[in-house]
């Protein structure tokens, strides 16, 4: 992982959250993932989810 960032979508206590990163493959490549859930922890999770996805999408 080369680099995270979350932040709250809104204010309040139900306000979901929004996790973003970034990390690099083994050939160099940069890959991404976004994720959006009501728990910051989750929503990280959804995010790494999320690169590994784009990472083993074929054509990427």
């Amino acid at each position: 992982m080369v680099d995270y960032s979350e932040h709250a979508l809104r204010r309040g206590s139900d306000a979901q959250a929004a996790a973003y990163l970034e990390c690099t493959l083994a050939d160099g490549s940069p890959v991404f993932g976004v994720a959006i859930d009501s728990d910051v922890a989750t929503a990280t999770v959804k995010a790494v989810l999320s690169a590994a996805s784009a990472a083993a999408s074929p054509g990427r």
